[in-house]
């Protein structure tokens, strides 16, 4: 490997540090991924990729790069410590999306009608006769519509005969 092949990695992670320090995580994943296309199993490259995920909250990358650091093992204790912490900080996160979606969810498909003022179908006799009168003003609006539509129609294409 000659000297260019191997400070050119060296370089562009520094680049990608400084960037991570700013908070610019666009440019930590594009220098991340040029440094790891040229040395595949660089460390620094795939835990500042894995922090730009995770910082985005991208947590299927950034588990994933984390996963890869594990399983090459050739990193210092105190940078295990932080990958755990990561990965156990992830599962976490996943499980408050999980449950805030569930809480947002929740009433969506239990409720009949769409409007806080109508009455929903079930909710007395009384409403019966309201659903009826909703059911044929929609029916006489439907009709209308599709009236005034033919005619625009037919305006538009006058040598057409009406049927």
């Amino acid at each position: 490997m000659t000297q260019r092949n191997t400070l050119l990695p060296l370089l562009i992670n520094n680049a990608a540090a400084c960037q991570l320090k700013t908070k610019k995580y666009d440019e930590v994943l594009t220098l991340c991924d040029k440094a790891l296309r040229l040395e595949p199993d660089n460390p620094k490259a795939l835990f500042r990729r894995a922090t730009a995920h995770y910082e985005r909250s991208e947590y299927d990358e950034a588990e994933r790069d984390y996963g890869r650091l594990v399983s090459q093992a050739n990193f210092d204790e105190k940078t295990a410590v932080v990958v755990k912490r990561r990965l156990g900080q992830i599962q976490k996160k996943r499980k408050d999306v999980t449950e805030q979606q569930k809480k947002k969810f929740s009433g969506m498909f239990g409720k009949t009608t769409l409007y806080d003022d109508i009455p929903s179908p079930t909710s007395s006799s009384s409403s019966s006769s309201s659903v009826t009168k909703s059911w044929f003003s929609l029916k006489w609006l439907w009709s209308n519509a599709t009236e005034m539509c033919c005619r625009r129609k037919h305006k538009a294409n006058p040598s057409k005969k009406k049927v």
